[in-house]
């Protein structure tokens, strides 16, 4: 059979099946330059990463819809061992836990982390760490600097709802802190 007028055979490669096409047809089947189907997979779901991470990027300038203070209690370590760390001034890395309070209360711990992916990414960590000392002189204290915080985040973040978690002699403190100054109305719960 001849090919139509205007054009030859050389023009459509496949018509001929010369074993030569068959083996460049192979060969770009084949190529490395193409991405197997677990390279595209990866580059997939990299690609849905990086749009997430963008994504929280942006809710996290927002200004935050929750502001949640964390409030420890008294700590052992604190009131027993305060005399030994400022007599042997023990450097900041040594003791971390004692110089910034118990891990749960930072930004990075497994708490924060679930609070933060259970309410929206537009939530904003506070700690709050005080000296912890089990004495009424130590809470009081406590309890001003928490008024203060407090009053510092509802002025910082006035459309924010604001939530304080506090565990043991730290909810005595928050309490205290909100039957006092602070404009309790605008705090939307304390656990």
């Amino acid at each position: 059979m001849n090919p139509p007028r205007g054009q030859s055979s050389r023009d459509d490669p496949s018509k001929g099946q010369s074993p030569l096409w068959e083996r460049v047809r192979q060969l770009e089947q084949f190529s490395p330059f193409k991405e197997t189907p677990e390279q595209a997979e990866r580059r997939t779901r990299e690609q849905q990463r990086k749009r997430e991470e963008l994504e929280r990027e942006r809710l996290k300038a927002m200004p935050p819809e929750y502001v949640i203070t964390l409030v420890h209690g008294t700590q052992l370590s604190r009131w027993v061992l305060a005399p030994l760390v400022s007599l042997f001034k023990w450097p900041k890395g040594l003791y971390k836990e004692f110089q910034e309070g118990p891990p749960w209360i930072h930004q990075n711990s497994a708490l924060a982390q679930h609070l933060t992916e259970a309410l929206g990414w537009r939530v904003r960590i506070e700690p709050f760490s005080w000296k912890a000392y089990n004495t009424v002189e130590a809470r009081a204290v406590a309890t001003g600097q928490l008024q203060t915080n407090l009053y510092q985040l509802q002025e910082k973040y006035p459309d924010a709802e604001q939530i304080v978690i506090a565990h043991s002699h730290g909810g005595n403190v928050a309490l205290a802190a909100l039957a006092d100054a602070v404009d309790a109305r605008r705090i939307l719960g304390v656990a």
